[in-house]
């Protein structure tokens, strides 16, 4: 009974000293610059004419930003969490809304929720994601992928 006593207190304090030379794990980093996302979206009416004379705005920006030919690019937009995207008319009247969820996974993609919101999906070196965005009659804002090159803007 002794040696099996000491064999496991043996085996115990081994251990210890074993995971204690590593010390406590450390908080892994973010890597520099991937704490944010650029989206370029292009907009439109349901009947695919473009979005003209209109903004948006995200969620914890200040700043509208006007669309030119029914186009924007915003950088520094964060890479997860909840992200609600108004389009306002000339008169800052909000004439559709969106509640983007964005999240990391292994594949780009953009699926429509039941919930109402659109789930982004970016791969850990995304830095930017172009969308397409259809603003419905009833201000429903729909999200795409964007799969053909995206104009500057």
């Amino acid at each position: 009974m002794k040696w099996k006593l000491a064999g496991v207190l043996l085996a115990a304090g081994l251990l210890l000293a074993l995971c204690g030379c590593q010390g406590p794990p450390k908080a892994r980093a973010r890597p520099a610059g991937r704490a944010t996302v650029a989206i370029a979206a292009a907009f439109q009416w349901e009947d695919g004419s473009i979005l003209s004379d209109s903004s948006v705005t995200f969620s914890g920006e200040e700043a509208d930003y006007r669309l030119d030919g029914g186009a924007v690019r915003v950088a520094g937009l964060p890479r997860e969490g909840l992200l609600t995207l108004t389009v306002l008319d000339q008169r800052r009247q909000p004439q559709g809304s969106s509640v983007l969820s964005l999240s990391q996974g292994a594949v780009i993609d953009v699926a429509a929720g039941r919930d109402g919101r659109e789930y982004i999906t970016l791969k850990a070196d995304t830095e930017e994601i172009a969308l397409d965005f259809t603003l419905c009659r009833d201000g429903t804002l729909l999200c795409v992928l964007h799969l053909a090159e995206f104009p500057d803007v």
